[in-house]
């Protein structure tokens, strides 16, 4: 009788389609989640590709949340002080990062005390000049 009855139907359909809704909703806020966790693993051992490929599809996923945009700042300022590669690439994602998020004081010292904490002071100086 409930697969006859067109407002059963419509009843069950609708409220199925809300949980799916739910779950992919659930889901995407969990593999974005695990970008960003996978990014700082990857950090932490400096293999910066992998944690530089991670923060970016986190960036790709949410280009307005502020983990995403530090973590993919914090893997290319490390390649560029350790590697010497990626710095101008760095230093585009940092001005990017200080106009979109210009209501955050401390994203520029907080890349700076990272960056002091990677032993390399002219650049961390040179990061709180950013404007």
């Amino acid at each position: 009788s409930i697969y006859s009855n067109p407002i059963m139907v419509g009843k069950y359909s609708n409220t199925y389609e809300k949980d799916r809704a739910a779950q992919e909703r659930i889901r995407k806020e969990e593999q974005f989640n695990y970008y960003i966790s996978d990014g700082y693993k990857w950090l932490e051992k400096n293999e910066f590709h992998n944690a530089i490929f991670q923060f970016e599809l986190a960036v790709d996923f949410k280009p307005e949340n502020y983990f995403a945009r530090i973590g993919l700042c914090k893997s290319l300022l490390k390649q560029c002080v350790m590697e010497k590669v990626s710095c101008e690439k760095s230093n585009i994602q940092i001005l990017s990062l200080i106009k979109d998020f210009e209501e955050n004081v401390d994203a520029k010292s907080n890349l700076s005390e990272y960056v002091l904490t990677l032993g390399d002071t002219s650049r961390a100086i040179e990061v709180l000049k950013f404007e």
